[in-house]
């Protein structure tokens, strides 16, 4: 074709052709290696998407069992001391409360971990502090129960750490909520 447009007088110069050939060839291969990350992103999207829907879904039980124990002392809980003592000195509330805390269940969450990769930094984030801040209420939790056949003895600092675990626990769920509603909104 060259030929016949420059009317028989024109040499190919096999170099040129070898370079644009090349050229073309990494705009192709750039383009499909573009083509694969925006597949990627959009299937990573769609996975946090997912394992987001996943957690708040056990985020919106968790969140329920929580106010649920907080509820029943919500009229102690402006007096933190009377709180604490009451939870020292009762037994019975001891084990009301070891046992709503041990029915917490959140398996989704606690079996994250291993799909944190595909939700975004702050969300996994927020949803790894509430697997710590809920292991601190367990803790907590164990913690108080032990009193149960023990008596008094460090029962206030205990009742403390356990209604302190208890509220962050409460503020872990509502920051990883959020989180993952801004995964879910974009």
């Amino acid at each position: 074709m060259v030929m016949w447009l420059c009317e028989g007088t024109y040499d190919i110069d096999w170099d040129a052709v070898s370079a644009v050939g090349t050229m073309l060839a990494v705009v192709v291969a750039l383009w499909f290696s573009l083509a694969d990350q925006r597949d990627r992103r959009r299937r990573d999207r769609t996975q946090s998407k997912i394992v987001a829907t996943r957690i708040r879904d056990e985020l919106a039980d968790l969140k329920a069992s929580l106010t649920s124990i907080l509820a029943e002392f919500q009229d102690h809980e402006r007096q933190n001391d009377f709180f604490d003592a009451m939870v020292a000195a009762d037994p019975a509330l001891r084990v009301r409360l070891v046992g709503d805390v041990s029915r917490l269940a959140t398996p989704i969450i606690d079996g994250a971990s291993d799909r944190m990769h595909v939700l975004p930094l702050a969300a996994a984030t927020a949803v790894l502090h509430l697997v710590a801040e809920i292991g601190r209420l367990r803790r907590a939790s164990r913690s108080v129960s032990e009193l149960v056949g023990n008596g008094p003895d460090g029962a206030m600092d205990k009742a403390a750490l356990l209604r302190e675990a208890l509220h962050a626990a409460r503020k872990a769920t509502d920051e990883a909520d959020t989180a993952c509603q801004r995964v879910l909104a974009n």
